[in-house]
């Protein structure tokens, strides 16, 4: 005889992370990554003492003509006291406890045409804590994702911008970090890449999976009496 039970916490979530490592595995690059910034030009902004500072012409990337970098920081809460520095390969903005930190980095670059190297943006995330981020190319184009991930590298394909045909002629970017109380971010590069793009049929599986386990909380399986 058989019943029916609940499937448990640890297969829905075990289920989810294969998925997502499904999705993760196909957004693969397959050249070598051109630097944008590994953060090792020294600048630093603090909420109270210097809130924004730059255009700082930034020396580790790889694109070609001049690239300059500006850092720009406000903090609400209990001390209202927030900081981000660029330095030794690290991007970190922090905050203090009881603190709401908006933060932006923006470049601005020669007209470069990001699609003769790369399909997608790739971000080298080493931790984060409850921070939103936003994209915005060209100061039209924009892509969000809520909460980043607790991964290595995450990857933003172009075709994922509200208007992906910016980067033809890449003239600014700005990165819009929100982070909640007590946040932190740490970042130690972005460059662009050309990524393997998964094809239609094995995308819109992958689609359906993380659909059906946001639906279905609970799944009955089949276990013996």
């Amino acid at each position: 005889m058989q019943t029916l039970a609940p499937t448990s916490k640890k297969q829905t979530r075990f289920a989810r992370l294969l998925l997502s490592a499904c999705l993760a595995f196909s957004l693969q690059p397959v050249n070598a990554a051109t630097l944008i910034d590994d953060f090792d030009d020294f600048q630093e902004a603090h909420s109270i003492v210097q809130p924004s500072s730059g255009p700082l012409v930034i020396s580790s990337t790889e694109l070609s003509g001049v690239i300059t970098r500006s850092f720009a920081i406000s903090a609400t809460g209990d001390a209202d006291s927030g900081r981000m520095y660029s330095e030794l390969g690290d991007l970190s903005i922090a905050s203090d406890s009881g603190t709401v930190v908006n933060a932006s980095v923006s470049y601005n670059f020669d007209n470069i045409n990001l699609t003769n190297l790369a399909n997608a943006l790739v971000f080298d995330i080493e931790s984060d804590l409850a921070t939103q981020i936003e994209i915005i190319v060209n100061q039209s184009s924009s892509f969000v994702f809520q909460n980043s991930p607790q991964l290595t590298q995450y990857v933003v394909l172009f075709s994922s911008f509200s208007a992906p045909e910016a980067f033809a002629q890449l003239a600014s970017m700005r990165i819009n970090f929100h982070t909640l109380e007590d946040g932190d971010l740490l970042m130690s590069g972005i460059s662009a890449s050309m990524v393997s793009v998964p094809e239609p049929s094995v995308a819109a599986l992958l689609t359906i999976g993380l659909l059906a386990l946001r639906r279905n909380k609970i799944k009955a399986i089949p276990v013996k009496a």
